[in-house]
């Protein structure tokens, strides 16, 4: 999904306030939202229900970005360390709880984001474009160990372990 402020800044909200009640009704509002101004006018009434055709044409808002190309899912993960170091652990429990549902909701645990923008050329037209450039994912960016356990649990047991210690190596060696 593309940057768009307005519907991250719904989520932001209700994830900075470790709510799942209200991410749910902000992420229906930002489905019902898109519906409206984009898919509403190129699909008959009659076609399907409201419910089924929004919820197949809306699945990538759950990776809606940020001014700082962040997906709601990291901006959870990120939230999750905090408090686990604060030593919060209601606040990280209901922040586990918001990931397992992103998670369930389609949310992409391997997206990358801080992305800078690099300049290249267009190879149809030759002029100059901006384009986005690798970024970090959350295992790059928070190591296995601050992951929230249904993160974890999602990722392909196994697959991340190499990388998780020796992420998490580095990560004592800067302590």
């Amino acid at each position: 999904m593309n940057f768009n402020p307005t519907y991250f800044s719904r989520m932001q909200q209700a994830i900075e306030r470790a709510s799942l009640p209200l991410l749910e009704e902000a992420l229906a509002s930002v489905r019902k939202d898109h519906w409206q101004r984009t898919i509403k006018s190129h699909t008959k009434a009659s076609d399907m229900d409201y419910e089924t055709v929004a919820r197949m044409t809306t699945c990538g808002l759950v990776d809606v970005r940020g001014e700082d190309d962040i997906t709601p899912l990291m901006l959870t993960c990120v939230l999750y360390r905090d408090k686990l170091l604060k030593g919060d652990r209601q606040g990280a429990v209901a922040l586990n709880n918001i990931a397992g549902w992103l998670l369930a909701e389609g949310a992409c645990a391997n997206a990358e984001g801080c992305r800078p923008p690099m300049r290249t050329v267009d190879r149809n037209t030759g002029k100059p474009v901006y384009v986005r450039g690798p970024g970090k994912n959350l295992m790059e960016a928070l190591g296995w160990s601050a992951l929230p356990p249904s993160v974890q649990q999602h990722m392909q047991p196994g697959r991340f372990q190499r990388e998780a210690r020796r992420q998490d190596s580095r990560l004592a060696v800067a302590a």
